[in-house]
């Protein structure tokens, strides 16, 4: 199953988070979710392949967070039509 953006996803610490975002990195797949009730609760998680379950992971390698924001960033832009002129 590949979740798609705006979906819900629960989580065992309680919250309900939406996926904002989503990109394919080294044959894994990446998701950018917000927490539905507070804004600034934000998590990166990876799916691995072949499996529906979500690893949240902690993302401190600097090399790879700089890779995946922008990544990021271009999907939201796509959703929303906004061309990088804008």
């Amino acid at each position: 199953m590949e979740y798609q953006i705006r979906d819900i996803v629960a989580f065992s610490d309680g919250n309900n988070y939406e996926i904002a975002s989503k990109t394919e990195y080294q044959e894994k797949m990446y998701y950018l979710l917000a927490d539905d009730n507070n804004e600034e609760n934000i998590k990166l998680c990876v799916q691995i392949p072949d499996t529906q379950e979500f690893l949240l992971e902690e993302i401190d390698d600097s090399n790879l967070l700089a890779l995946l924001l922008p990544k990021f960033a271009k999907e939201i832009f796509k959703l929303f039509n906004i061309t990088e002129e804008d």
